[in-house]
């Protein structure tokens, strides 16, 4: 007899779990078992299924969100112990029902019995080992019950009594189960797949359902939420292949838009059948999900677009081709919006996709008439064409692309251009700006100059026609003899002559069927409707007064400046500089004040026209006060993170003057400050957060000065020049130019480089002074060279330690916090991200975009990386004092340069392949940058303890750097390359390694009896 479930949280699925698990003995109690879970999930069974009545059925209270969990763990264990079991006895009395229905339940049930059906993709995919039979069986009706657009209309269109959240992660492993499901039942079937679950088939079933689920969406109105499942079902099928580059021939890998490109056609076309509204409502739903994509994956899309398009090679206008323009511009615009001006992502990609590759010249017909018709109005137009016109004008006049590029390609963009000047009126700014272009004016120089006359006649086309249209003289003979590519500038030039444009009201046949011209209406003697293309000449005479085109397009031209429209009167009376009459910002008082200065609405009497006042007076104050906060109370700590994060995304919205050195004096002043706490919140966003390069170097930065000034190391050495020479600082600064500072200086913005450079300098000095008594040339020199008399009177100048250390009155406290607030968080997140990044190389390496860590403005770039070497050196200089340094900071330091110098992304070759190649892996930065960690590390040992930590507790990693010493320096003498070498960095690379070298062999010299060990 089984016992009641309580009604408590996922009481009934979790109690009939409980008796499943137990062994059971008679069938009616299992049908029993089962009855119960199909009415606790609302799936209803026929009238055949009849319960004796000693068999006891659960009374199972209402489902709800708590069973959600239950039911995977309930299809799991009937797959694992119910169906090998009494599967067949089931079959024999009839009653199978109960268990089918449990994987693929009616699809007009409930949505209880919806949730059932979309775990059992992954229920009966963890099966498919040992249930194969029933597993494959049961996928194959679940597949044909429960398409992928079915699943997803149940799951966010009724209202579930359950989170944002489960439904995302139900939505993802729906995703997962499904597009693995082919692959994993052919493997168990060993590829005898049924017709349903074969590899084309499915995919060309599920492409299909994706389509259909973006029409059924684009009538009901999706949310957010929605959009962002659309937006990752797009995504996973990029991922998986299905809309590649170029179009396969082969039936069993057709693409997403090789499937539905007819159906998209027909929603995007509006018929007597299908209203203008749901045109309207399927192209923003497109342009939704498009925008909810990463960049990568939209060019993506949109390669698979237009390579999916049938193109036709040569020159030619004819009906035909317009009608398939039209056909064109309706698909681009239905799927990747209008191409307006403003769209920046939009033209990013159209310069990646369209302009920068090789591509029919038809499509360069669709992109300039794609430009030309602007939904909103002509200027618009305008603007879109001049943009194109310049970024098209970038490829054209490129030097590499005039030498390098192939006919094809040169005959693509140059009729890109002749189409796009085309559309462009005479008195465009762009196109007349054309004739003081000096870079296209060298271009067509170029062109001329070629060697290969077919190229040689592209440049000579586009000069004479820009000319021409612009009202200049200017005229090639030989246009209509043959040969030399003259055949395709003719075709080009009757095309832009003529002046092409794409007629709305051109349709093409449905279906592809041709027209009856007996059906088609008679010609009207009225003039056809304005296209949105531009034209080829202005029109002179107005036909009526009543013309919405203003007279001034025909008149001369005004030396009275244009009205604003109403946009631009908003615009200026936003303009921060032309405020009159607003209350003066008041300086902050306390840090919550200085914070909420930095945020929009925050704070009494704030609003958006004040913000760059706001944000101008906090950069201006926020160092000064969190400096006199110091040491006062709680006020800092409290607030010390916030404030770190909210000036490091701080963004220069407002040109404010010296934003850079004030935002970087506030980093510097917060880590000086309350290093505790703004030290570990700057190493975490270094590596956590998705900032720039700059920002990134502005951590670094603030790490490098406010570590120095905890030390008391805060004044650097540099050059000094004489006082009356320079004018008074405030000036010097504002006069200052690039021509006046001293070349062999580093710049003073970049202040890590200059203080690396500075410490490196004296490791080297120092055990070069150390190292010269060994050599007797050097000692009879010092001997026989005429000493001069110090000088008794005058300014002594002292040495740099003892400058560095009386320049601050206060103790050093960096020694006490430099290894767990500085040094080991930046050391151990860097072996952290390297295994990131290396686990999410190795999972992409085999996909068709593969994934690199160490891209541009990555932090394992050559740039970036560099400066966090640097950087670390910095510190360790500056905690030479701390009790850990001998221990801890000075062999991970070693271990770590070590490994970035020898084990990059790209490895030394060692040994005769790198002697053949000529050239090094590492990149110089980066391999001088760990050279000069390795080097200050271990002059600190050397100075703290003669090396003996090193040299007898981490005998291994002395020995390893001074096999890679000697190794970068024997390179450098037999003259090989080093990958972006050459000028400073070649320099520092070869200073260090011989720095290193020195310090090395001074270490294994003092200890070499206790490593004979090792």
């Amino acid at each position: 007899m089984l016992s009641e479930p309580n009604d408590g949280d996922g009481a009934g699925l979790r109690s009939i779990i409980s008796e499943l698990r137990k062994p059971i003995h008679a069938l009616d109690t299992l049908k029993a078992l089962l009855l119960s879970c199909l009415t606790k999930l609302r799936i209803k069974v026929s009238d055949d299924i009849k319960v004796k009545n000693g068999a006891h059925e659960f009374n199972t209270p209402a489902f709800s969100s708590s069973d959600i969990r239950h039911i995977l763990p309930l299809q799991d264990l009937v797959l694992q112990q119910i169906i090998p079991t009494w599967y067949h006895t089931l079959v024999e009395d009839g009653s199978n029902e109960l268990v089918d229905l449990l994987f693929n339940p009616p699809r007009n049930s409930k949505h209880p019995s919806a949730l059932a059906a979309v775990h059992a993709h992954t229920a009966l995919l963890s099966a498919l080992p040992s249930s194969s039979v029933f597993a494959v069986n049961a996928l194959e009706h679940l597949v044909a019950g429960w398409p992928l657009h079915e699943v997803h209309l149940v799951l966010f269109s009724d209202p579930f009594e359950i989170s944002d959240g489960q439904l995302d992660s139900l939505w993802s492993d729906y995703l997962r189960a499904l597009f693995a499901l082919p692959a994993k039942v052919a493997n168990v079937t060993k590829n005898n797949s049924p017709d349903r679950l074969n590899f084309s088939e499915f995919f060309g079933r599920t492409l299909e359902s994706v389509e259909r689920l973006i029409e059924q969406w684009s009538q009901m109105g999706p949310k957010q939420s929605t959009i962002g499942s659309l937006a990752q079902l797009i995504l996973k099928l990029v991922n998986t292949g299905f809309f590649p580059s170029s179009p396969s021939s082969s039936p069993n890998q057709s693409g997403f838009f090789q499937t539905n490109l007819p159906a998209i056609q027909r929603q995007l076309r509006p018929s007597k059948v299908q209203e203008e509204a749901g045109v309207a409502s399927y192209r923003p739903l497109w342009t939704s999900i498009l925008s909810s994509l990463p960049s990568p994956i939209v060019l993506k899309v949109a390669g698979s677009l237009l390579s999916s398009m049938e193109w036709n090679e040569g020159i030619s206008y004819s009906p035909l081709i317009q009608r398939k323009i039209s056909q064109r511009l309706r698909l681009l615009h239905g799927i990747l919006g209008p191409l307006d001006a403003d769209r920046r992502e939009t033209w990013d990609m159209v310069s990646s996709v369209i302009i920068e590759r090789p591509w029919p010249e038809e499509l360069a017909m669709t992109l300039a008439q794609w430009a030309g018709d602007s939904a909103s109005s002509k200027p618009q137009s305008e603007s879109a064409l001049e943009e194109l016109l310049k970024r098209t004008l970038g490829l054209w006049t490129s030097s590499q692309h005039v030498n390098f590029s192939l006919l094809n390609r040169h005959h693509y963009v140059t009729a890109l251009l002749l189409f796009t000047c085309s559309l462009l009126p005479p008195t465009s700014p762009a196109l007349k700006g054309l004739l003081a272009d000096q870079k296209f004016m060298s271009a067509i120089a170029l062109y001329i100059g070629h060697a290969d006359p077919s190229v040689r006649h592209c440049g000579m086309l586009a000069a004479e026609y820009i000319a021409q249209r612009l009202g200049q003289k200017l005229k090639f003979e030989g246009w209509n003899e043959p040969g030399q590519g003259r055949e395709w500038c003719r075709a080009i030039r009757t095309v832009v002559e003529e002046g092409f444009t794409v007629d709305p009201g051109i349709e093409e046949a449905d279906d592809g069927a041709e027209v009856d011209p007996a059906n088609q209406p008679q010609a009207s003697p009225m003039p056809s409707p304005p296209t949105k293309s531009l034209p080829a000449e202005q029109p002179t005479l107005y036909d009526s007064d009543d013309s919405l085109t203003g007279y001034a397009r025909d008149s001369a031209p005004s030396s009275r400046s244009a009205s604003p429209t109403p946009s631009e009167l908003e615009e200026i009376e936003k303009e921060p500089g032309l405020a009159i009459g607003r209350r003066k910002i008041a300086r902050p008082v306390y840090l919550i004040q200085l914070a909420q200065m930095l945020v929009s609405g925050k704070g009494e009497g704030q609003d958006e026209k004040s913000e760059p006042d706001r944000v101008e007076m906090a950069l201006k104050e926020g160092a000064g006060l969190i400096r006199r906060k110091r040491g006062f109370g709680l006020e800092l700590d409290e607030n010390a993170v916030n404030l770190s994060i909210a000036f490091l995304n701080l963004k220069d919205n407002y040109d404010i003057d010296g934003f850079v050195t004030k935002r970087q004096e506030i980093l510097n002043a917060l880590v000086a400050c309350c290093p505790t706490r703004s030290a570990p919140c700057l190493v975490e966003q270094f590596f956590i957060g998705e900032h720039s390069a700059d920002v990134r170097s502005a951590i670094l930065t603030a790490l490098v000065v406010g570590a120095r000034e905890l030390a008391g190391l805060e004044h650097l050495p540099g050059p000094q020049r004489f006082a009356s020479r320079m004018l008074p600082p405030v000036l010097h600064r504002k006069y200052v130019t690039a021509s006046d500072m001293d070349p062999m200086t580093p710049s003073p913005s970049s202040s890590i480089h200059r203080i690396a450079g500075a410490i490196t300098q004296q490791a080297i000095d120092r055990t070069r002074d150390a190292n010269e008594v060994k050599v007797p040339q050097v000692i009879r020199e010092k001997q026989l060279r005429v000493r001069q008399r110090p000088p008794t009177r005058g300014i002594v100048e002292l040495d740099n330690q003892s400058r560095e250390g009386s320049t601050s009155n206060q103790p050093s406290v960096f020694k006490d916090i430099a290894a767990e607030y500085f040094v080991m968080p930046l050391i151990n997140r860097l072996w952290v991200h390297i295994r990131d990044e290396q686990a999410r190389e190795a999972r992409s390496r085999y996909s068709s975009s593969a994934y690199r860590g160490d891209g541009s403005g990555m932090i394992l770039s050559p740039a970036i990386l560099s400066q966090y070497l640097l950087t670390l050196a910095i510190l360790l200089h500056a905690g030479r004092l701390s009790p850990a340094y001998l221990n801890v900071l000075a062999p991970e330091a070693v271990e770590l340069a070590v490994t970035m110098g020898t084990r990059s992304a790209s490895s030394v070759p060692w040994g005769a392949e790198a002697e053949a190649d000529g050239k090094y892996g590492t990149k110089a930065n980066v391999l001088a940058s760990a050279l000069e960690l390795t080097l200050e590390a271990l002059d600190g040992s050397w100075e703290l303890d003669q090396g003996r930590t090193m040299g007898l507790d981490h005998a291994r990693i002395v020995l390893a750097v001074r096999e890679w010493a000697q190794r970068v320096f024997g390179a450098f003498e037999k003259g090989l390359l080093i990958d972006e070498g050459g000028g400073d960095a070649e320099a520092r690379t070869r200073r260090a390694s011989a720095g290193v070298l020195l310090v090395v062999e001074e270490i294994v010299a003092k200890w070499t009896a206790a490593m004979l060990r090792f």
